[in-house]
């Protein structure tokens, strides 16, 4: 009976994952194939003057440091989570980690190659020559932080202490992402379809992790 009920645990959290996944594929490709449509285009604008106008020289301080937490900080906190997994000598946990983030960067540079749309020019506060969609703060903060959520869980099974850290790092990967709106270097939708591409390549290691260590403890 025990064995059962998880069993329906396993598969009702597979069911759930693979669905977000296939959500967020159809959402990421809708963004991709309506890129350049007019209304999209509209609301890209619309949505970035309405952010540029909350602009001020203490906020944008803010925004700075906290869109650094997508770059430097977060190649400073991969090498650092990479070492302590090695530490603990959870090899497979290392390699999946660093082949995930791995895979999220080496993808959004293809797809920024792919599709090849510039940044914006309205009113930015920083120059950049990379192509901006998707954003690759947002894709690359998206699965990070999600991993780093996720193995506090997994090795301290605290769902309260668990609760706590994927919520903050919700609203951390939001944060990031608005940064990138707020310093004019990437349009809403470059955002969104970071994040939408950074959950598929989340829940797709998930999914996969959770099949493997069924497998391999029947």
């Amino acid at each position: 009976m025990a064995k059962r009920s998880r069993t329906k645990h396993h598969l009702h959290i597979l069911s759930i994952a693979s669905g977000g996944i296939l959500v967020a594929g159809i959402l990421f490709s809708l963004i991709l194939a309506f890129l350049q449509h007019p209304a999209v285009m509209h609301i890209d604008s619309s949505l970035s003057r309405a952010i540029y106008e909350l602009r001020s020289p203490i906020l944008t301080t803010m925004m700075l440091g906290i869109t650094s937490l997508g770059d430097i900080f977060l190649v400073v906190g991969a090498i650092f989570v990479l070492g302590m997994l090695l530490l603990k000598r959870r090899r497979t946990d290392s390699l999946l980690f660093f082949a995930i983030m791995l895979i999220g960067y080496g993808s959004n540079l293809l797809l920024k190659d792919i599709v090849e749309r510039p940044r914006p020019d309205i009113a930015p506060l920083l120059t950049l020559s990379s192509y901006s969609f998707p954003s690759g703060h947002a894709m690359n903060a998206f699965i990070f932080y999600s991993f780093l959520a996720y193995f506090v869980y997994h090795f301290t099974r605290q769902k309260k202490l668990g609760s706590v850290i994927a919520l903050g790092c919700l609203l951390l990967i939001f944060l990031i992402g608005f940064s990138r709106v707020y310093l004019g270097v990437h349009y809403p939708s470059d955002i969104l379809a970071g994040f939408l591409a950074g959950a598929i390549i989340f829940l797709v290691a998930f999914v996969s992790v959770r099949i493997v260590r069924k497998k391999t403890k029947n």
